[in-house]
C-alpha cells in the first residue's frame, strides 16, 4: 500500500485518516500485511495498529476503504470495470462487482446514476 506514510501522521487528509494520495499504491498486493507497512515506516506492528486506531480504523478496513477510493477514481476516469477490478486486486471482475455493490449499494456500471 505504497507504505502508509500518512499512518504516522495525526492530520492526514480531510478526515485525519490515511488517504489514497500515493500512500497506498500497492493496495492490490494480496501479500501486503500490516507488518510490512509498519517496517517500511520504521514503526512496530503495534505502533502502526495504534496509529490506525487513533483514526478509528483497522488495517483491513483502511485497506478496503482505500481500494474503494482507488476504484472510484479509476471508474471516474473512464477505466473499464474489468481493468479496475484487476488494478485494485481482484482476480475476477465478478468478485469486484459483488464487493463494490456491497460497499456502494450499486454496481460500478451504474454508479453515479442513482440506481441501487
Amino acid at each position: 500500500m505504497g507504505q502508509v506514510r500518512t499512518l504516522a501522521r495525526t492530520h492526514a487528509g480531510r478526515s485525519g485518516r490515511p488517504t489514497s494520495s500515493g500512500d497506498w499504491r500497492n493496495v492490490a498486493d494480496a501479500n501486503l500485511v500490516l507488518g510490512a507497512v509498519a517496517t517500511r515506516l520504521a514503526l512496530s506492528r503495534r505502533g502502526a495498529q495504534r496509529a490506525l486506531a487513533t483514526h478509528g480504523e483497522t488495517f483491513a478496513a483502511a485497506r478496503q476503504r482505500v481500494r474503494l477510493e482507488l476504484a472510484e477514481q479509476h471508474l471516474a476516469n473512464g477505466m473499464q470495470v474489468k481493468s479496475v477490478a484487476l488494478t485494485v486486486g481482484f482476480k475476477s471482475p465478478s468478485h469486484f462487482v459483488v464487493w463494490y455493490r456491497r460497499a456502494q449499494g450499486t454496481t460500478p456500471k451504474n454508479r453515479g446514476q442513482g440506481h441501487t
